[in-house]
This record gives structure tokens, sequence and C-alpha cells, in this order.
């Protein structure tokens, strides 16, 4: 799969909302590893470095509804072959931040759906073995209020995914992330 191909799709994914400038929500960066947790992908692939980017497409008081897409690779050696793993996911994810009246680090918690995008590349075979997995994830996490209404974030998100068929290793697993929620001015702010 080129890397072209799933850069494109990850930023038609980010954009189905709309563009983030219109609505003034905050826009979120993450970087971590997705951890396997079914048996089969967890011995063959163990973890794979991912990074996310998410947009707040509705927020009221302490509840807030995000999109997120990303990007999550692994390659590895199995009997001579080298594998190629690309995970792209699409998340729908709504987040409550836990009452914590005017602090600077508050936790969070969350749940929502999910679509994970997958191709398994091996190098010696012309073949690549595409699925789309679906299914649900929780979330808990933490927040740290810095200047200028940038909010760091640490993340702890189960992904329960269930394969398009039965014989198709699952993907579930678990994403660590930390990154910053970067507030977005609405057109007509003051700077």
């Amino acid at each position: 799969m080129r890397l072209s191909t799933v850069l494109i799709f990850s930023l038609i994914g980010f954009l189905l909302p709309g563009p983030p400038v219109l609505k003034g929500q905050p826009v979120s960066l993450r970087t971590g590893i997705y951890i396997f947790t079914e048996e089969t992908a967890s011995e063959f692939y163990l973890l794979a470095p991912a990074w996310t980017v998410g947009y707040d497409v509705w927020h009221k008081s302490r509840l807030s509804l995000q999109v997120s897409t990303g990007f999550a690779y692994n390659s590895m050696k199995y009997d001579d072959h080298r594998h190629h793993l690309y995970m792209v996911p699409l998340l729908v994810t709504m987040t409550y931040d836990l009452p914590n009246p005017d602090a600077r680090i508050w936790p969070c918690a969350g749940m929502g759906a999910g679509l994970l995008g997958k191709a398994d590349q091996n190098i010696s075979y012309p073949a690549v073995h595409y699925s789309l997995s679906y299914g649900f994830h929780i979330l808990g996490g933490l927040k740290i209020r810095l200047k200028g209404g940038w909010v760091l974030l640490t993340e702890f998100l189960y992904n329960f995914l269930i394969p398009p068929v039965a014989d198709d290793i699952g993907m579930s697993g678990i994403w660590l992330m930390t990154g910053v929620k970067i507030p977005v001015k609405k057109r007509g702010d003051s700077p």
C-alpha cells in the first residue's frame, strides 16, 4: 500500500465533519503506540508506532464529541519473509471531563465506535491482504491545561474490534497516546 494513498484517505476522514477553521473547535494531535491484545496479532506484530489527529465536532459543558483518524505501522520478519502492516483508524468518541472546577489537571473518560482499515503486505508475495474491522472503544485519560488554551493529553484507549471474517487476525488492542489539544479561533475572533 502506498503511503500517499493512506495519507489521502486519512485526510478525507479528518475533513468529513467540515473544516476546523469554520467551527472554532479544538484540534488534537497525538503520538504513541498500539499494543495488540489478540493472541495471534500480539505474537506476530507485538506493537505499532502510531499517530492520530482529531477534531472536536461538538462540545457542550464537560461533554465533547471528537472524530479522529491516523496511521499506525509495523514491519517485522517472520519465516524469512518481511511483513508490513498499515492501519488507518476512524474513531468517533464521546468524552466526559470529570468535574474538577478550575483545576489545572483533570481526568476524563469516554467511549465510542470505530473502523480500522488494515493492509498486510508480505514482501515475498505480490498480494496484499486488505480488511476493514469495526467495533467500539473505551477511553480513560488525563488532561493538563497549558498556556494559551493548549491542553496536554495522555490517553489510554482499549479498542475492541470485530474482524470481517472469522479466520482473519483480530486487531483489538490498546492505544497509549500522548499529545496536545490546540485551540482554533473562529473567524472574526480577535487574535
